[in-house]
C-alpha cells in the first residue's frame, strides 16, 4: 500500500479546533486487508458476480491522472446491496460532507474503490454509488465550494497573546493566492512552531471550519478538515493513544495521506479478481 507511515514528532500544545464536524469512530488498530466473507445464497452470488465484474472493469481502466469512474447502484436491489455490503467492507478512509445534500463516502477494503452515498436533508438515502478514484470527486469539488481568499487583520487589532499565528496565516494566504489545482502541496508544520494557546485559538477562529471532514484509519489515525480559506486543510495525526503527534496546515487539492495511489488501485484489481474466481 502507498499510504505512508506517520512521522513521529513531539506534540505541540493542545489545539483548540476540535469542536468541528463529527468524526468517525476511532479505530483500535491499523486497518489491513482481509478477504471478504461472502454469503452462500446462490442467487446473491450470481448477482454479486455481475457487480464484481463491472467493478473490476472500471478499476482496471482507471488511472490516477484520469477522471474518476462511477457506477450507480441506487437501484441494484436488495440482493445486490447485501452482497456489496459483505464484499466491499470498509477500508481506511471515511469522508463526511455537510451541505444541502449531505454526502457520506467510505473507502472499501479495495483501495481506490469508494462507496459514496448522497442523502436527503432529512436523512433518507437519495443516491448510492461506487466510485473508482484516488479520492471521491466530491472531496475536490465540494471542500472549498464556498471558500475564498482571506484579508489579513490589522496587527494592532490582535488579541493579547497572539504572536506567531498571524505570520502563519499570512504565509497561507500568500500561497493560496498563487496556488493552482495540481500544484505541489505547501505544508506548515505547526508542531515545530512556537505557538501558544492564544495563537491556536485565534488561527482556528480565522480559518474556521469548512464543510468536509476526512478520517484516515491507516498507520495511526489522521483527522483532516477543510477550512474557509481556499485549498487549505487542517491535518492532525494521532498515535494509538489518541495523542496528537503531528499538527499541520496544508495548501493542496486534497492531502495525499487520504488518497489512493495507482499501485493501490492495481493491487485492488488483483484482489477483486481473486474474489471473483473463488466465489464465481
Amino acid at each position: 500500500m502507498k499510504r505512508i507511515a506517520i512521522p513521529i514528532v513531539e506534540a505541540s500544545r493542545p489545539v483548540a479546533v476540535e469542536d468541528g464536524p463529527d468524526y468517525l469512530p476511532l479505530p483500535e488498530e491499523m486497518a489491513t486487508y482481509t478477504a471478504p466473507s461472502l454469503p452462500d445464497d446462490p442467487e446473491m452470488l450470481r448477482r454479486g458476480g455481475q457487480l464484481l465484474a463491472a467493478i473490476e472493469q472500471e478499476m482496471a481502466a482507471y488511472r490516477v491522472s484520469n477522471p474518476n469512474r462511477t457506477l450507480d447502484i441506487t437501484d441494484v436491489g436488495d440482493l445486490g446491496r447485501r452482497f456489496l455490503d459483505e464484499a466491499l467492507g470498509r477500508g481506511e478512509v471515511g469522508i463526511r460532507y455537510r451541505g444541502d445534500v449531505p454526502i457520506r463516502a467510505e473507502e472499501s477494503i479495495f483501495a481506490g474503490l469508494w462507496r459514496v452515498q448522497y442523502f436527503h436533508k432529512d436523512g433518507p438515502l437519495l443516491r448510492d454509488t461506487l466510485e473508482v478514484g484516488d479520492i471521491p470527486r466530491m472531496a475536490r469539488e465540494m471542500a472549498f465550494a464556498t471558500a475564498a481568499d482571506m484579508d489579513l487583520p490589522d496587527a494592532g487589532a490582535l488579541p493579547p497573546g497572539v504572536v506567531n499565528a498571524p505570520h502563519v496565516l499570512a504565509e497561507l494566504a500568500a500561497k493560496v493566492r498563487v496556488f493552482q489545482s495540481g500544484d505541489a502541496s505547501h505544508v506548515v508544520n505547526l508542531s515545530l512552531l512556537p505557538m501558544g494557546p492564544e495563537d491556536f485559538s485565534w488561527l482556528g477562529g480565522m480559518l474556521g471550519e469548512g464543510p468536509l471532514a476526512i478520517f484516515s484509519r491507516g498507520y495511526g489515525t489522521c483527522r483532516i478538515r477543510s477550512t474557509r480559506l481556499r485549498y487549505t486543510w487542517w491535518v492532525q495525526y494521532y498515535n494509538s493513544s489518541d495523542l496528537l503527534i503531528l499538527n499541520t496546515l496544508e495548501v493542496t487539492d486534497v492531502p495525499l495521506v487520504a488518497c489512493a495511489a495507482q499501485e493501490d488501485v492495481e493491487d485492488s484489481v488483483a484482489r477483486i479478481r481473486e474474489v471473483r474466481e473463488v466465489y464465481a
